[in-house]
């Protein structure tokens, strides 16, 4: 196993796979990097350069009690890319990691990342304001903190389903896979939990993706309820300068996990593009 010390100490593991053009990917709100198992898994035989890492506080990273804004997430993606030496770099990321996806971009990408996917981001801002009249009714984000804070475990339970199924009632996955998803989604901190749903739902990144010049295709799923469509990759999408969309009809929120092949397909016929 490989780990990466970040600069402020933190110890990142990592995952460096095959020979080829690189491709970075970023997990979600605390899941690891091994939830990308069914996208990744062919990807060393065809000629890619596949390089996983399990972000602050999740899974077999060190677990400090901060760090978990998007500057920092993104700085220590950063120091993965650097430590590595990566060049003509594909970043693709899954919801709150297309938030950190976004910030390295806008901020740190020196013209090692070339192009980027974003599957089911959650990105540009969720909160209902003013100026974002369509967003989400900012009590009803306090109310689920407090559900993080009181019953973690719980609250990932309840989010399991409908990660997989959207509002269906039946699962597209077996149970173990389900089961195996929420055991690796609670081996992050409590620290993580609270704070990088934090981050992720008050990071208004809506100047800053503005700013993206690279390519950007955005995969989402019609029956994600973690993140709407309508709320998040279409609006990610009219800010982007250089932005594709690509809807799964009957993707949820981990649509990645139950149609791997799917998005290998789409990620490398857009790195051919």
């Amino acid at each position: 196993m490989s780990y990466l010390q970040t600069a402020d100490g933190t110890q990142l593991f990592y995952q460096d796979l095959g020979k080829g053009a690189p491709i970075v990917f970023v997990h979600g709100w605390c899941i690891s990097s091994d939830s990308w198992e069914s996208v990744i898994n062919e990807l060393p035989q065809q000629g890619v350069r596949v390089i996983v890492y399990d972000q602050r506080g999740c899974d077999r990273s060190d677990k400090p009690v901060d760090g978990y804004d998007y500057t920092t997430l993104a700085q220590d993606l950063r120091d993965l890319i650097e430590h590595l030496d990566l060049h003509e770099v594909t970043l693709v990321g899954h919801s709150l990691g297309c938030g950190v996806a976004a910030r390295y971009l806008s901020r740190f990408n020196t013209g090692r990342v070339v192009r980027s996917v974003w599957t089911a981001p959650t990105t540009p801002f969720a909160i209902q304001t003013q100026d974002n009249p369509d967003g989400i009714d900012p009590a009803i984000f306090i109310e689920l903190l407090g559900q993080i804070r009181a019953d973690r475990a719980g609250y990932v339970q309840n989010l399991a389903h409908p990660f997989f199924a959207g509002p269906k009632a039946e699962l597209p996955v077996s149970k173990a896979l389900l089961e195996w998803g929420v055991n690796i989604t609670m081996s992050a901190s409590p620290f993580a939990a609270y704070s990088m749903f934090y981050t992720c739902i008050n990071s208004d990144q809506r100047e800053e993706i503005k700013t993206i010049q690279i390519p950007v295709l955005l995969l989402h799923g019609a029956l994600d309820m973690s993140a709407p469509l309508h709320l998040t990759s279409k609006k990610s999408l009219d800010l982007l300068p250089n932005g594709t969309l690509k809807v799964y009809p009957e993707g949820a929120h981990g649509f990645y996990m139950v149609e791997g092949p799917k998005v290998r397909k789409d990620i490398l016929e857009f790195i051919s593009k």
